[in-house]
């Protein structure tokens, strides 16, 4: 419904695809209520067309996280945007939220984007999220790599007598699943 100078109205059926837009204005039935039946106007009709336009959602995936040498989570995300009374149930297609990370990436920061979202009279707009890939074990190739910088020989065939410990920084040692003193 638009609504003009002077208590006009313009109306479009609920439930219609905007996809169909232009919509042609016709006459239809206009009256003037003046209390004198009109008489103190003329009516005249330019005729035009009605654009109404897809209304714009915001699909925006969440941030999520996970260790390394794991399974993705499923990823999701929100929706905003809809028309009042309107949510989720009026889309065609839901949306996909994926990422590149696979279960050999590395510790690191990943994209996830959203993608494939479809409803009549909406359109779209995707926001990307981030995947934190954390920690993990070492391999034992680092490890021994590690062991080797340091003087230390791996695995341990030092005497007993010599009793050397590598420090492990206690913020690390969970990425490294290792104890404090090796």
């Amino acid at each position: 419904t638009a609504h003009g100078g002077a208590g006009t109205v313009l109306t479009h059926a609920n439930g219609v695809d905007v996809s169909g837009s232009p919509f042609a204005i016709t006459q239809g039935t206009l009256t003037v209520a003046d209390g004198n039946g009109g008489a103190n106007y003329s009516i005249t009709y330019t005729g035009a067309n009605l654009t109404l336009a897809a209304k714009a959602l915001a699909v925006t995936a969440d941030n999520a996280s996970r260790l390394y040498d794991h399974q993705n989570p499923a990823f999701t995300g929100t929706i905003s945007g809809f028309v009042t009374g309107e949510n989720a149930s009026v889309l065609t297609s839901q949306p996909v939220y994926s990422t590149a990370a696979t279960l050999a990436s590395p510790a690191g920061f990943y994209p996830i984007t959203a993608s494939g979202a479809l409803a009549a009279n909406y359109s779209f707009t995707y926001v990307g999220g981030l995947l934190d890939v954390s920690g993990g074990a070492l391999p034992s190739t680092v490890l021994e790599t590690i062991a080797h910088d340091a003087g230390i020989l791996f695995p341990n065939t030092q005497p007993e007598s010599m009793n050397t410990h590598i420090f492990i920084d206690p913020l690390l040692q969970h990425d490294l699943d290792l104890p404090p003193y090796i």
